[in-house]
């Protein structure tokens, strides 16, 4: 049933940048984001309640693999991983390279996140 409470509700909105405010209030679980919307702005503007989803520009998988890693990183680093789905701004585009693909979903998990490392610093003290 789609008004479930246990179905996330996504809402997606090309260009909406101008909205977030206003997308924040329409009880969605999480906002995916067009690759045109900065997520450190985004996450400031539409506060903790929801998640953010996005926002690379599909156009990077297309680039060298450096360049989708560094894109992968930048993403998860401007929301520190936090209430964030790492997506592409706008679905892939055919033609994009598998190991691009790849690279894109293996740098993000890659990156340190701040919850995770406070985590394990936890970890180890009680272990110690």
């Amino acid at each position: 049933m789609l008004g479930s409470e246990c179905i996330p509700k996504i809402l997606f909105a090309k260009g909406s940048a101008r909205l977030l405010e206003s997308m924040a209030k329409t009880g969605a679980d999480v906002l995916s984001v067009d690759a045109a919307t900065d997520l450190a702005q985004a996450r400031a503007r539409a506060g903790s309640r929801v998640a953010l989803q996005g926002n690379v520009d599909s156009n990077i998988l297309l680039g060298p693999v450096d360049e989708v890693r560094r894109a992968a990183r930048e993403a998860v680093e401007k929301t520190n991983g936090l209430g964030h789905i790492l997506n592409l701004g706008h679905g892939i585009l055919p033609g994009t390279p598998v190991a691009s693909a790849k690279a894109f979903v293996e740098a993000g998990q890659a990156v340190p996140i701040k919850a995770r490392a406070e985590a394990r610093a936890e970890i180890g003290k009680a272990s110690d």
